[in-house]
C-alpha cells in the first residue's frame, strides 16, 4: 500500500462535492466531526438536510448561503 494516498472512500467524504454533502462530507467542510454535525442539526444551529431516500443530504448552495449569513450576523 502506498503511503500518503487516500482510500477511495476516505476521498469521497472529505472531499466536497459540486452539488453538496453527505454528513462527514459536510463535517469535513465545517472542521467538525460527524457527531458534531448531529449536535449542531439538533440545536437548529445549521440546516434540515433534504432527505434523498434515507440518506441526509445538504446541498453544498445552502450550506454557502447559511455560512454567508451567520458570517454578516
Amino acid at each position: 500500500m502506498e503511503t500518503g494516498k487516500k482510500s477511495k472512500q476516505q476521498s469521497k467524504q472529505a472531499t466536497p462535492a459540486a452539488c453538496g454533502f453527505r454528513r462527514a462530507g459536510l463535517a469535513a467542510y465545517l472542521a467538525r466531526t460527524p457527531s458534531g454535525i448531529d449536535k449542531l442539526l439538533a440545536r437548529g444551529e445549521i440546516p434540515k438536510p433534504v432527505m434523498i431516500g434515507r440518506t441526509p443530504f445538504w446541498p453544498k448552495q445552502v450550506i454557502d448561503d447559511f455560512l454567508a449569513a451567520k458570517g454578516a450576523a
